[in-house]
């Protein structure tokens, strides 16, 4: 499972490469967490899979740097969809029930390219980076492409990065989610939360 972690540190990798190092090594902090936000026409739902249950800890990495261009060789990200988690589990049920997790027990994500904002040179040296991330994301075997905006900082050798991405599900081919008898209907819109934390060990 660890080598397909890569895409999730993907911003992180933008504030080490401006370091000048040829390898990174990063040792994850467990409060990172990725979140799925979604709504009901009664009520709003997040899912979560919090950082302990990400494939691993410490990782190495190296990035080859072309331009305004980053990329990281394996980047492909297998997300075990009965690790998520909610205070509202009829929303997890309904998650589970849409990805057919038994039937495909992994999300995957893959990392095309990462490309950093014309500013980067500068924002850099004040500790903040910003780009866009081209990715596949494939959810019962059908994939689809985005761009995925993201920020990373370092301060102390520590790092934190955070991305957000609005995406229907109907991209994918599937269905919102009717719940008892009707009554509780899933919107098609989700909203990934990716928010992460890790030290750079030298």
């Amino acid at each position: 499972m660890r080598k397909y972690f890569q895409i999730f540190i993907l911003s992180l990798l933008i504030s080490t490469a401006a370091l000048g190092q040829s390898e990174i090594r990063l040792t994850l902090d467990p409060q990172s967490c990725l979140k799925i936000n979604g709504s009901t026409n009664i009520s709003k739902f997040t899912l979560t899979l919090p950082g302990r249950l990400f494939p691993g800890s410490d990782y190495r990495f190296l990035p080859v740097i072309s331009g305004n261009s980053i990329s990281i060789g394996e980047n492909r990200l297998s997300l075990c969809t009965n690790n998520f988690k909610s205070d509202n589990q009829l929303a997890l049920n309904g998650f589970r029930k849409l990805v057919r997790a038994d039937e495909y027990p992994y999300l995957k994500i893959e990392l095309i390219k990462i490309s950093l904002s014309p500013d980067y040179t500068e924002k850099k040296i004040k500790g903040l980076i910003k780009g866009d991330a081209l990715i596949n994301i494939t959810i019962t075997d059908v994939t689809k492409q985005y761009s995925l905006p993201f920020s990373a900082s370092l301060f102390n050798n520590y790092l934190s990065a955070d991305g957000k991405l609005k995406l229907t599900i109907k991209d994918f081919g599937l269905i919102p989610p009717v719940e008892m008898f009707g009554l509780v209907k899933t919107n098609e819109w989700l909203e990934i939360d990716l928010k992460i934390s890790a030290l750079l060990i030298k």
